[in-house]
């Protein structure tokens, strides 16, 4: 399922996604605001200053901290439920109170909330905003279990307690690579990406990564795909993201699984963020619009999606394949990408 911006009434570019406790779904628009969906209809929020909004995050009684272009800042609900937005900008020191996008928005258990620009970090706890800045940029922000975790575009990694930021070398990790990224797993745990391998780490009882599997395999299949954004599914299976070869679910073997990209009717190959739903509904936030997958389903439906635009008469399995027949020939279809082939 798609919804293109004059479906949900707003720009092009989305951002991020996330969902209440009511199973609404939260998007975050370059343009439009924040974006609520119940299923039927869509309702937007504007943010003073700047509708443009990159990053958002659900807190504690469904409370959605935002982040957008030079506002920080929360939606909550009204004495009658309807949300207003909270600008947490008299805040900020009168000194830091100009920037632009902000990327990341981080909940943390003890922390207060952390908001990520290029150069700057605010930290809001206990009513006031604190910040942290930086000669080069911060590159990507994640939460794992009690840890708040950093990078820089230097290369180096930190680990965030408070306001106060420590440089943190992980086990096994080349420095050296020419590719350095990270995004948390399931179950608290942390993944770190070099060029040759694909690092697993868990926490100890002091809260300390360990090292716990190298995994060479998967690597040369997720080279295949530019800026890519990485979700862990389950134990062994990954969706990724990606700025124009769309999305895949792959095995932690590396064999791709499943290709969602404009062949599969999406508006755009680009991708900016990857949301699993409690129905195992995958969304997407697209350069263009927001779609959603049903991973779980059972079923394969064959459609135009696997180049079938006219009618099918027929349809049978020999030897382990799918054989189809449409007015314009026979195909084979077996469970791999893309893998219906006249």
């Amino acid at each position: 399922m798609e919804y293109a911006p004059k479906e949900y009434g707003g720009m092009q570019q989305n951002w991020k996604i996330n969902q209440l406790s009511n199973g609404n779904i939260i998007v975050a628009n370059g343009g439009s605001g924040v974006l609520e969906f119940d299923g039927i209809k869509w309702q937007h929020y504007d943010i003073p200053g700047s509708n443009f909004v990159r990053a958002i995050a659900i807190g504690e009684k469904d409370t959605i901290f935002v982040g957008s272009s030079g506002n920080i800042g929360y939606l909550c609900p009204d004495s009658v439920g309807k949300k207003y937005f909270v600008s947490l900008l008299p805040k900020i020191p009168e000194d830091d109170r100009v920037f632009v996008d902000v990327f990341d928005v981080i909940l943390t258990p003890k922390n207060g909330v952390y908001f990520r620009t290029d150069d700057k970090i605010f930290r809001w706890y206990k009513d006031k905003v604190s910040v942290l800045k930086s000669d080069t940029n911060f590159s990507k922000m994640y939460q794992t279990g009690s840890k708040t975790w950093y990078r820089k575009s230097s290369r180096k990694f930190y680990l965030l307690e408070g306001d106060e930021s420590t440089p943190f070398h992980f086990e096994g990790l080349d420095l050296e690579s020419k590719r350095l990224s990270f995004f948390p797993g399931l179950d608290s745990t942390l993944y770190l990406i070099e060029d040759s391998s694909l690092l697993k780490y868990v926490f100890d009882e002091q809260g300390t990564p360990r090292l716990v599997n190298k995994n060479t395999e998967i690597v040369k299949s997720l080279e295949q795909f530019q800026y890519p954004i990485i979700r862990q599914l389950t134990e062994t299976m990954f969706i990724v993201g990606s700025h124009g070869q769309g999305a895949a679910i792959i095995a932690e073997n590396g064999t791709i699984l499943h290709k969602f990209n404009e062949r599969y009717d999406f508006r755009s190959d680009i991708i900016f963020d990857l949301f699993v739903d409690r129905e195992n509904g995958l969304w997407l936030g697209l350069n263009d619009g927001i779609a959603r997958v049903d991973i779980a389903s059972p079923y394969t439906i064959f459609s135009k999606t696997y180049g079938f635009k006219n009618s099918v008469y027929d349809i049978t399995r020999l030897d382990g394949q799918i054989y189809i027949i449409d007015d314009k020939g026979l195909y084979n279809y077996t469970q791999t990408p893309e893998s219906v082939t006249p």
